[in-house]
């Protein structure tokens, strides 16, 4: 077992930029990889062609994106032209196995991204990716190592396709309950939901008053997702006992994006204790009576997807919803009863995905393991 540098079993091979008049959507010439823009889950997914390239990869070569996402890797299923923001490898199979090499250079994804460099767009030079050195065993060695990532990265993939498909049901169980929200099919109804719920934005961060005497964590924009929270990394601020009564989370709230991502949202679960809200969010607290937070919730997704929103929205430079604006917003309101109906469904699916995370942090541990006894040489 050694260290070799990529370019002792590799060819590498930077992209460039086609003149820009031999782009097309036609289908005429070279399928065009760009950036990370273009990679798909294993292999590109192009979405222009050119006819003027100069660079390209062959069949069964890897593609690193070298821009911004710097490191991320797809195969090259066919011959591709490869633009400025990727590198070809093309491996001598002489020398090292090329599945191997694949999953050598995943390990080596956060290496290969601290080294690059700009201000703009951060990249890595051609001498970056030659001298990444990895560890190569016997050629057979490295066969077997490749298999067994193979069937690693097929589990995943199968997990990751069970998620998605189980998240997929709860939407078309939605429309099957409930009809096209947005066009309102089923005839519901509607009401403003000023009038079904209390919300309100959060509190203003000023740094300036900032003490530390009543510091307390809180949600910005980006700790929410769609249905989820990241709660990873909650900044900090000051809520007095006055703030705390006004911005407090309770369970069944429904904390909606006023800006970027308009009516991204998800029910807080009393997710943690002690926790506010910033004015980024809204805090919809709905009429129990009248409609189901996870009704809403779904509801508000639709409307992001398919124009519910077109008309109300503030357009500057980003996308906001005042206030105003929400509390005017009219939804059908379906019977309470089959909203519950569809709340109790959520409930037993989140709880099939809450399984299924712990199955995915097992995962995780074990490409940790993999990573670290094949690809780094730890015993």
């Amino acid at each position: 077992m050694s260290l070799v540098r990529l370019k002792d079993i590799a060819k590498i091979t930077m992209g460039n930029a086609p003149p820009g008049n031999s782009y097309n959507e036609d289908g005429n010439g070279v399928p065009l990889i760009a950036g990370a823009a273009d990679f798909g889950a294993a292999q590109p997914e192009p979405k222009k062609f050119t006819t003027g390239g100069t660079r390209f990869s062959k069949e069964d070569d890897i593609i690193m994106c070298i821009r911004a996402t710097i490191g991320d890797l797809n195969w090259s299923d066919k011959e591709y032209c490869l633009g400025r923001g990727v590198a070809g490898i093309s491996v001598d199979e002489k020398l090292a196995d090329k599945n191997y090499v694949y999953f050598a250079l995943k390990e080596r994804h956060e290496y290969l991204n601290s080294l690059g460099t700009g201000s703009t767009f951060r990249q890595i030079r051609k001498e970056v990716i030659e001298n990444c050195e990895i560890i190569l065993p016997t050629l057979k060695k490295q066969k077997e190592i490749a298999n067994i990532f193979r069937d690693y990265y097929s589990l995943r993939g199968k997990r990751i396709s069970a998620k998605m498909q189980l998240e997929e049901t709860v939407k078309a169980t939605f429309v099957d309950l409930f009809g096209d929200p947005v066009k309102n099919t089923r005839e519901w109804q509607k009401k403003k939901i000023g009038e079904v719920s209390e919300s309100r934005l959060g509190k203003m961060l000023d740094k300036k008053k900032q003490t530390g005497n009543n510091s307390k964590k809180y949600l910005r924009n980006a700790n929410v997702q769609w249905g989820r929270f990241d709660l990873s990394n909650l900044y900090e601020m000051d809520f007095d006992e006055k703030d705390q009564v006004e911005f407090e989370l309770r369970k069944g709230d429904l904390l909606v994006c006023e800006g970027g991502e308009v009516g991204r949202c998800a029910v807080w679960n009393n997710n943690i204790e002690d926790c506010y809200f910033q004015k980024a969010l809204h805090r919809v607290r709905v009429d129990l009576n009248l409609l189901e937070p996870m009704y809403l919730r779904y509801l508000l997704e639709f409307y992001a997807s398919f124009g519910g929103f077109d008309g109300i929205v503030t357009q500057a430079t980003i996308a906001h919803l005042t206030g105003v604006k929400l509390k005017a917003l009219e939804i059908p309101i379906p019977p309470i009863e089959l909203q519950r109906k569809f709340s109790e469904y959520v409930e037993s699916i989140t709880h099939i995905l809450e399984m299924q995370k712990k199955s995915f942090e097992d995962i995780a541990y074990l490409e940790g393991s993999l990573m670290a006894k094949f690809l780094k040489g730890e015993s």
